[in-house]
């Protein structure tokens, strides 16, 4: 048969200076400095120059790239993703291989590398000599290993993409020519069967398994925007030819087996076939089509044959195509990982062939990301839970006092002139601070924190309103058949969910800085007071004459005024528990314990990328055990004050029964009471401030990394509404596969719209200080950073995105033409087989091939003496 192979292209790449990006990295974002790894920058250099010139069929250029794609993917776990290299790539299929592809993004290199990889393969697996056994046994391994690759292209890199993959990059694409290699390399196994001149079943079954393998690629392909039309009408042919050929060795299997009318209506059937794969002449090469038509000519002489022959002597009825028994399928080929892949990790070793890991001396990434996650877990515990519990039972016992209107109706008693001492330090200390006006600049700083949130977070909403607005005028433009991209809330719906979400912490925020305005209004005229020179605050207070006590009513004061002090004991013991908690969380440093934990798990998990959740159960169970005796400190300070709380009520009780009140003593009582409150609601609005503008700052930063996101979202989305409206208006909407048509159906209504409206929607995608348009070196750029800082205020988690990248999938009328072979290159050595068990739909291990059934030995054709080999009749 002449060669009609199918090799995926190389995708091209530009230079870059990956070791800049890396070395300006290390030098902001770690404490090592980056000349301590100065020859593994040299390295990653050259490794990467290495893999992007290969581009010849040799398997010289499989170490290449697997040792750049083995490093990329160990440094994935040393740095983040989007790192600051911004990585070219050129597109190996479809209509758009001159438009780069622009990504700052670590997975979206090795992706390409990988995909390097399979093309290699592919190539090598084309270059072989098809006509002897150790040829075929060569290519079926290549090509297998091309379906490996992209196979685990498919599973397990672009998923972990977080960004909208190329076209030849996506789902269906990868699918189809997953399913291509593997089409190729079950060839391979008709071929040795009819090499080896194996029996018509067994070549049938293995023939029709060639076929459906051809049309599960013809059926990806044709989803795909990148599969060219001259690709899907080539595949059609060979799965037409390889479903003739099923037909032709089942026919000759009927003849063998005397049944004369079922084999005539296999030949017809197999003619059927024949006909429909010389329909696409068109695309097909000389050899191959003379390969068709030969065969053609030969299926007519037999069919004749045969017709003749049952006429005349056999008269077995002929049945009808629908009512012939299928072909059992024998699927021989599978897609195989190879070893560049599933030894990327071991290979990486001073000795071994891939050399040392590159920066293995670096801190991972994923350290620091833990590390940090863990500095905000402890203090949320120590702020929340250790201090904020303290703070609440300080701030129960203030209300119990106030309740009791202590300690006002004791200090009126015990001195009826002047100020109490406790109360002169309270007044110094508001007015050092400067009492309402250290209030009013808070609460103006807080303002311009919100107004700067506000217009950070209505840009953003303006840029994504913008951006669907265009959309949905290019929809209505083209109509939705041919205007196939994702609407913008599918295509951004994490970005839209996080629009909702701070439209209501921002509420929430708004309503708590109304309290706080509320309570200042409510408390402002004491506070004046407060904050007064001390003659104003001594005649805010009256004076009343002393009054004579009697033993009871002494005891009973001196009483109440221990409790009084116990009270301050209390409080003072607290501000210094607090400060040794702060303290004790500042020196808290996990970085060791991490590193160590990562250690481990690089030994019992080299394959395993570094992860922050991997450490969880070490932060539990530090944030545990370190913090148990503070747990144990204040279930006792809760003791201590439920029982002094007791004490006060009584004895403030018996006070009040021997106490003697006068109109005067009950306004200097409630005049003491009154600037003691004060002074307690001036610290709790101080304390809503601070944590208001902690809110705001925390806040701000998020908002600023969600900005950004949704910024370089709508560029991105701006590229390929610019790309996907000139292709239409171009005329590519206007054919299909299979020839011309109607592409928006008959009787789509598409409503007319001029391209100066969509234009103008388009520039109004983000503020005038964004830049409407990529460079022109970037015609295309994705990015779609994420932030894993987590804060006080519960930020909306921030999910990686994976946008599957959907254009119109009618091809353009010009076909680009697809090379059908690779340069030649030095004959290869065949690769040792595998013992592979046949899949169990096959009753019975199929002799001479190179799969037995876990008895029988591997073998190949001269390997072994066949019994009994009968002559061939004409035959494919």
């Amino acid at each position: 048969m002449a060669a009609n192979t199918f090799d995926i292209p190389f995708r091209r790449s530009t230079p870059l200076s990956l070791s800049n990006a890396i070395k300006t990295y290390i030098s902001s974002k770690y404490d090592q400095h980056p000349d301590m790894f100065k020859n593994d920058l040299e390295t990653i250099e050259r490794l990467r120059t290495d893999a992007i010139n290969v581009v010849e069929p040799h398997v010289s250029g499989l170490l290449k790239l697997g040792k750049y794609a083995a490093q990329l993917r160990w440094i994935i776990g040393k740095f983040p993703i989007d790192i600051g290299a911004d990585f070219t790539w050129y597109m190996a299929l479809g209509y758009n291989t001159q438009r780069p592809v622009i990504q700052n993004n670590l997975q979206y290199e090795w992706a390409n590398v990988l995909y390097n990889l399979a093309s290699l393969y592919s190539k090598l697996a084309c270059s072989c000599t098809r006509t002897t056994t150790e040829g075929l046994k060569a290519a079926y391994n290549y090509f297998a290993c091309a379906a490996g690759v992209i196979k685990y292209l498919t599973e397990e890199v672009i998923p972990e993409l977080r960004s909208s993959p190329p076209e030849d990059l996506d789902t269906m694409t990868l699918e189809a020519l997953e399913q291509l290699m593997l089409a190729q390399a079950q060839e391979c196994f008709w071929q040795k069967a009819v090499l080896d001149r194996n029996r018509d079943a067994i070549i049938a079954r293995l023939a029709e398994q060639v076929g459906e393998f051809y049309k599960a690629a013809e059926e990806a392909g044709v989803k795909s925007n990148a599969i060219s039309a001259e690709w899907i009408h080539r595949i059609s042919a060979k799965r037409y030819h390889m479903a003739a050929a099923a037909q032709y060795r089942a026919a000759c299997d009927c003849l063998e087996r005397s049944k004369y009318g079922e084999e005539i209506a296999r030949l017809e059937a197999s003619l059927a076939h024949v006909k429909n794969a010389v329909v696409e002449k068109k695309y097909l090469t000389k050899a191959y089509l003379a390969d068709l038509t030969g065969f053609q000519s030969k299926l007519v002489e037999n069919l004749k044959r045969a017709n003749k022959d049952n006429d005349m002597i056999y008269l077995s009825p002929v049945p009808p195509a629908s009512a012939l028994p299928p072909i059992q399928k024998a699927k021989m080929a599978k897609s195989t990982v190879p070893k560049e892949i599933t030894d990327a990790q071991t290979n990486l070793t001073e000795t071994g062939p891939y050399g040392a890991p590159l920066f293995a001396k670096l801190v991972p990434f994923a350290v620091h990301l833990a590390a940090s996650i863990y500095a905000e877990k402890r203090d949320k515990l120590v702020d929340n839970e250790l201090i904020g519990e303290l703070e609440a039972l300080t701030t129960k016992l203030h209300d119990l006092l106030q309740s009791l209107n202590l300690p006002g109706s004791l200090q009126a008693l015990e001195k009826p002139l002047g100020l109490p001492s406790g109360l002169v330090a309270h007044a110094e200390e508001v007015r050092s601070q400067d009492g309402l006006a250290r209030i009013r600049r808070s609460i103006d700083d807080i303002a311009k924190l919100k107004a700067n949130n506000v217009t950070m977070y209505q840009e953003a909403a303006e840029m994504l309103s913008s951006e669907e607005s265009a959309d949905r005028l290019l929809r209505e433009k083209h109509g939705t058949v041919r205007w196939t991209r994702p609407a913008s809330r599918a295509a951004a719906s994490q970005l839209y969910k996080e629009l909702e979400e701070y439209a209501g912490y921002m509420k929430s925020a708004e309503q708590s800085d109304n309290l706080v305005k509320d309570k200042v209004k409510e408390h402002e005229a004491i506070l004046r007071v407060l904050e007064s020179d001390l003659s104003k605050v001594e005649a805010f207070v009256p004076n009343t004459q002393r009054v004579k006590m009697t033993p009871k009513m002494e005891r009973e004061v001196a009483r109440l005024r221990n409790c009084l002090n116990e009270v301050s004991r209390l409080e003072s013991g607290r501000r210094r528990k607090i400060e040794t908690m702060r303290e004790k969380a500042r020196t808290d440093d996990i970085t060791t314990d991490i590193l160590q934990e990562t250690a481990h798990l690089e030994r019992t998990s080299p394959h395993t990328k570094i992860e922050p959740f991997q450490f969880e159960n070490l932060f539990e169970t530090r944030l545990t055990t370190r913090y148990t005796p503070e747990r144990t400190l204040i279930q006792n300070e809760s003791l201590e004050q439920s029982q002094l709380e007791s004490r006060l009520r009584e004895s403030n009780t018996a006070f009040l029964a021997c106490r003697k009140t006068d109109t005067v003593t009950e306004e200097r009582e409630a005049a003491l009471q009154a600037l003691e409150n004060g002074y307690f609601k001036y610290r709790e609005i101080v304390q809503n401030l601070n944590t208001g503008r902690k809110f705001y700052n925390d806040l701000a930063k998020l908002l600023g990394q969600w900005r950004e996101r949704v910024k370089g979202r709508c560029l991105e989305r701006m590229s390929e509404a610019r790309a996907l409206e000139g292709d239409l208006v171009a005329g590519v909407g206007n054919m299909r596969i299979s020839g011309g048509g109607n592409v928006g159906g008959e009787n789509e209504k598409v409503p007319k719209r001029t391209s100066m409206d969509v234009e103008a929607a388009l520039k109004t995608l983000q503020p005038a200080q964004v830049q409407t348009s990529p460079p022109p070196s970037r015609q295309l750029r994705f990015s779609d950073r994420r932030s894993t800082t987590q804060h006080s205020i519960s930020p909306p988690a921030v999910v990686p995105q994976q946008v599957a990248a959907q254009a119109s999938p009618i091809p353009p009328p010009k076909v680009r033409p697809i090379a059908l072979n690779g340069p030649p290159s030095t004959p290869l050595p065949a690769p040792t087989p595998t013992r592979v068990v046949p899949p169990p739909q096959i009753p019975s291990p199929i002799p001479g091939l190179w799969m037995g059934n876990g008895v029988t030995p591997l073998r190949f054709a001269g390997e072994s003496p066949e019994s009994s080999r009968r002559a061939p009749q004409a035959k494919r």
